[in-house]
């Protein structure tokens, strides 16, 4: 049994390091293509060459002490959803619209499916900001919609081991998302917030091949800091509110509210290594989130209930922040 468990454990390894190295050599390829294109003081905001091309994306890297179904699932998890994106006419300064390719995956150090697969390997697709047109700047509803981000795409899905082989490799999806903060890496600003929801269509998971489902999901975090404090002013404590509701998947899982705080660490941009210049977002975080209700059924008594997490979140492009 112990041989069989080195083995998969060794699979996992090398699935995991040729993963990592594909989207390394991707990603370094196109910072070089940037670095010819764009002057350092651009690099913060937008990757590419803009208003034409552009990438866009964020990582996660975290230790999480529980997980949906196990106590003490103590694992460290890396997720990352990045977008090559191409702009058509008239381009994405006075309209934002057009095709991307996109790459997104999810990495544990334990075994799990859920937690070893790309959701993106690479998936294609169409999306369009409907409030980015020329004709909107300057009014409410650009300043309020602009981030609103209406997409269709196809995924190709990829899940770690022969065990998993019969689990569905393709998914589509149609829907809308909104992504907005404030003051994240400000410090000279007393508050900051970050608001994510989204809305869609998707035809499967990672368990059944007709699993067509509408989902609904939120995130909403906020904070204060001491203005102009130093270092001290790049240290602040959170509030953290979540949501996920399906309309006919009853797991609990997929219905629940979830509420706690966490204490964050956000130094400007302008103080980080020139070697991460290209980063628009930088957040080192320790959160805690325990489960407040269901929507659908409620879990077994042994489920957790609660999250603890510790990581570093990053993101790259402009998101219409």
């Amino acid at each position: 049994m112990n041989m069989i468990q080195n083995q998969n454990t060794d699979h996992g390894v090398c699935w995991l390091k040729h993963r990592l190295l594909g989207a390394l050599l991707a990603l370094g390829a196109l910072l070089a293509l940037n670095g010819s294109l764009q002057g350092a003081d651009e690099r913060q905001h937008t990757l590419g060459w803009d208003p034409y091309f552009t990438l866009t994306g964020y990582g996660d890297v975290a230790y999480r002490n529980t997980q949906f179904f196990e106590d003490r699932h103590n694992t460290a998890v890396g997720a990352w959803d990045a977008r090559l994106e191409f702009w058509l006419p008239p381009f994405r300064t006075n309209f934002a619209w057009g095709p991307y390719v996109r790459f997104a995956g999810f990495v544990a150090s334990q075994n799990p499916d859920w937690e070893n697969h790309l959701s993106g390997a690479p998936g294609v697709g169409g999306q369009v900001y409907p409030f980015s047109i020329a004709a909107f700047d300057g009014t409410l509803l650009n300043r309020i919609f602009r981030p609103l981000r209406l997409f269709a795409e196809y995924n190709r899905v990829d899940y770690r081991g022969m065990e998993n082989q019969w689990r569905p490799d393709e998914q589509q999806k149609i829907g809308a998302e909104y992504w907005r903060e404030f003051n994240v890496n400000n410090i000279s600003t007393w508050w900051w917030a970050e608001i994510w929801s989204g809305f869609w269509w998707q035809s499967s998971n990672d368990v059944d091949p007709h699993y067509d489902d509408w989902v609904f999901a939120n995130v909403w975090r906020a904070g204060a800091r001491i203005p102009n404090a130093g270092l001290l002013s790049a240290f602040s404590p959170y509030i953290v509110v979540e949501s996920t509701l399906s309309e006919k998947n009853t797991d609990f899982w997929e219905n629940k509210l979830l509420a706690g705080g966490g204490l964050r660490f956000t130094p400007p941009l302008s103080r980080l290594p020139e070697m991460m210049g290209w980063l628009n977002r930088f957040v080192i975080y320790a959160e805690y989130v325990h489960d407040v209700a269901y929507y659908r059924q409620s879990p077994m008594s042994a489920v957790p209930v609660h999250d603890i997490r510790v990581g570093i979140n990053f993101s790259i492009g402009d998101w219409y922040h």
